[in-house]
């Protein structure tokens, strides 16, 4: 059986950490993607990317995937995230806001948007971050660092 290691990286997580294992994917349409990263314990993928199922684990399609240690199929697991943001405790308490609560964010870019129905994620292990996919970021403009309001 094959295991994914948490590699050191740029994260979301306090300590920097992410899971950057690269891996190809394989659904049961036999559609493949190379070069795919972990997102921790599940699969996220753009909407593009053929995939129509929302945020939630439980009754996600599932996937093969193929690594340098071996092979796993996920009976589960694969979605096209909503976006979100990463709080810490202090961070929510700075903002304003609450875990699992849904706020909008105006992106401050060349091509300003407002992007609606965010969810707040708070944990003591999170740094603060938003987290949109590859096509909202191409959308909006959002590359490198970039700046937002949080809209309650």
């Amino acid at each position: 059986s094959a295991s994914v290691e948490k590699r050191e990286g740029d994260g979301p997580y306090t300590d920097g950490s992410s899971f950057n294992e690269v891996v190809t994917l394989f659904d049961v349409l036999c559609w493949s993607k190379e070069g795919a990263r972990l997102a921790g314990e599940w699969v996220t993928l753009s909407a593009l990317g053929g995939s129509v199922h929302g945020g939630d684990l439980a009754g996600s399609p599932g996937l093969k995937m193929v690594g340098p240690a071996g092979e796993i199929d996920l009976e589960e697991g694969v979605i096209i995230a909503k976006r979100h943001i990463h709080f810490s405790p202090a961070d929510a308490e700075a903002f304003g806001v609450k875990d699992k609560q849904v706020v909008s964010v105006k992106l401050n870019t060349d091509r300003p948007v407002i992007f609606e129905d965010v969810v707040c994620r708070v944990s003591p292990s999170y740094a603060l971050a938003m987290h949109i996919d590859t096509d909202e970021c191409n959308a909006a403009g959002a590359f490198g660092t970039v700046w937002g309001e949080v809209l309650l």
